[in-house]
């Protein structure tokens, strides 16, 4: 399945990970309300043994308006595990308060190309299918729902077939164009995987 329209010269392939906030009507809507679950997210990814284990690494974390994108150049079990973290991290949090304050979050995992440069201020921008693909994957979920695409299940699957149990099922795109890849549900419950 491609990755987008064509590659982008100088891309690299990374594992994806899009993390979005979802809204509910009896949750706080103000820019403050928004801003206080924003940072609690990305306290708790910053925090997870994931992002801790792969600092200083050539990962790429991009935070955006709801939430944040990260990638990783290595194996396609860490953007899964981040999942499955902050999904851990979250359900915690919701049992300790109100409904009211519940944190819900859709995640998308995806398999693509991503092109790092330099902007005039030299900092990092990002470019390329695989980082919009990733979000626009996790804006098909529902509240605490991990989504990923065909090419990220086909490398879980390579490192370990046990991962095919973990499928639930196809969810189809509003829009299917064919430059998009077939997105799947998938189990956030792993237990130990048995090594292949």
């Amino acid at each position: 399945m491609p990755n987008g329209p064509g590659p982008l010269e100088g891309t690299k392939d990374y594992h994806i990970i899009a993390i979005s906030l979802v809204s509910s009507w009896s949750n706080d809507k103000s820019s403050s309300g928004h801003n206080r679950k924003l940072k609690l997210v990305n306290k708790i990814i910053r925090d997870s043994k994931t992002a801790v284990m792969t600092r200083g690494q050539e990962s790429i974390r991009l935070p955006t308006g709801n939430g944040m994108v990260l990638g990783f150049p290595g194996s396609p079990e860490l953007p899964l595990q981040l999942a499955v973290e902050i999904h851990e991290r979250l359900k915690k949090h919701n049992a300790r308060g109100p409904r009211s304050r519940a944190l819900n979050v859709r995640i998308g995992l995806h398999f693509g190309g991503v092109l790092v440069v330099k902007d005039l201020s030299g900092g990092s921008s990002f470019f390329g299918p695989g980082m919009p693909i990733a979000y626009r994957i996790s804006r098909l979920g529902r509240a605490n729902q991990i989504l990923a695409s065909n090419t990220l299940i086909e490398n879980l699957i390579k490192l370990n077939s046990e991962y095919s149990k973990r499928i639930k099922k196809e969810i189809p795109w509003p829009e299917k164009k064919d430059h998009l890849p077939t997105v799947y549900a998938i189990s956030s419950h792993f237990g130990r995987l048995r090594r292949a």
